[in-house]
């Protein structure tokens, strides 16, 4: 194995922006809490400054998927406050891949191989100032610039490396020097269902909606055989009148 090829819609990417503050660029289709993925693994990391790698395994119940990644502060980027800005970025690599030996068939510095690829396109979403005035103008009312800008930023992140990805993938040299990973183990995360009522990633909306939907079913029925006993009732009392 000369080269790793990495698929960008195996990727997971979040990281902040000149002004703008940590967002998910990207991440694979699986429905999952993802801010609670990425507390789990990052937890234990104090010093980006130094790229810290992670491995381990998701069990989403169904299924399972092993992942390695990275929290790396990405020299030559800086925010507007001139902070250096931290990237975490984790890889769940197919199953072609022989996983204990593809963590150790990864150069050292494959973090800085991989961000280097990635530069192109975070210099298009690094600096969010220009796609405020060009999507939305000048703010009305400072209060709601937060507000307003959060799903903007969202929607941009997200076409831009849609696209970016159509035209691009990673591919890194394998190298003879050893990573030391810090093994996460099993992470226990159930994959939720799309509910398709509301289109978010949760199991719990579309269990609530369908026992209320049974309730109002179940309430409507009584409803409708009470007024139809009622209804009996007042006929039967007319027969009985008219026949007197």
């Amino acid at each position: 194995m000369e080269k790793i090829r990495i698929s960008l819609a195996d990727l997971f990417w979040e990281t902040r922006g000149l002004n703008w503050d940590y967002q998910v660029v990207t991440k694979p289709k699986i429905s999952i809490d993802w801010t609670t993925v990425i507390h789990t693994v990052t937890e234990t990391i104090e010093n980006p400054e130094v790229p810290s790698f992670f491995c381990g395994t998701l069990n989403l119940g169904i299924s399972k998927k092993q992942f390695i990644g990275f929290k790396w502060k990405y020299p030559g980027w800086k925010d507007s406050l001139d902070r250096k800005i931290p990237h975490t970025v984790i890889w769940f690599p197919p199953s072609e891949y022989n996983f204990n030996e593809l963590k150790y068939s990864l150069p050292n510095d494959w973090q800085h191989h991989l961000m280097n690829q990635l530069a192109s396109v975070y210099k298009e979403i690094f600096d969010i100032k220009e796609l405020e005035m060009r999507f939305r103008g000048p703010w009305d009312d400072p209060d709601d610039q937060e507000a307003e800008k959060k799903p903007l930023i969202k929607e941009f992140l997200s076409d831009t490396f849609r696209k970016f990805s159509q035209d691009h993938e990673i591919s890194i040299n394998t190298g003879t020097n050893k990573i030391i990973w810090t093994d996460k183990g099993t992470l226990e995360f159930a994959e939720q269902k799309v509910d398709r009522y509301t289109h978010q990633g949760t199991s719990a909306n579309k269990t609530d909606f369908d026992q209320k939907m049974t309730k109002l079913i179940v309430l409507g029925v009584v409803v409708v055989l009470a007024a139809l006993w009622v209804l009996k009732q007042v006929v039967l009392t007319f027969l009985w009148f008219f026949k007197k």
